[in-house]
């Protein structure tokens, strides 16, 4: 990812998810025991010690730049999770998405959305294809 920007705060399911898709960084089994403590866990770059490095803990912190906290993925299958209020009532979003899949030829293998409109999870299969067409 050409702007990728360290992340500040990350709450234990999210390490959880990334640990599970891939992340090297972190390894489940050593959060559990920290989880179940309520102990936050702080990860840091051994190449730049000043650097502010990650807050895992159980709080979510969000910070309004923030979009996207982290991009992992299965062998031919991206998981992309749209949350956020900004979709709660809108007429058309979900159309305009869907179009905008559709203009790139992307196929939708499957979707859920939460009953309170609030998020959206797709599963697709060729979101490096559509990555390389949108750099």
């Amino acid at each position: 990812m050409k702007k990728a920007l360290p992340i500040q705060f990350l709450s234990y399911k999210e390490a959880m998810e990334l640990s599970f898709f891939g992340a090297k960084v972190i390894y489940f089994p050593t959060l559990q025991p920290l989880i179940e403590e309520n102990i936050p866990v702080y990860i840091k770059n051994t190449f730049d010690q000043d650097a502010d490095g990650t807050c895992i803990s159980n709080s979510t912190k969000l910070d309004e730049d923030e979009v996207v906290k982290g991009i992992s993925h299965i062998e031919n299958i991206s998981i992309i999770n749209f949350e956020g209020s900004g979709m709660v009532g809108v007429p058309g979003f979900s159309k305009r998405f869907f179009e905008s899949l559709s203009n790139y030829k992307i196929n939708v293998v499957m979707i859920t959305q939460a009953s309170s409109e609030f998020s959206i999870v797709l599963l697709l299969t060729q979101m490096s294809k559509t990555c390389q067409t949108s750099d």
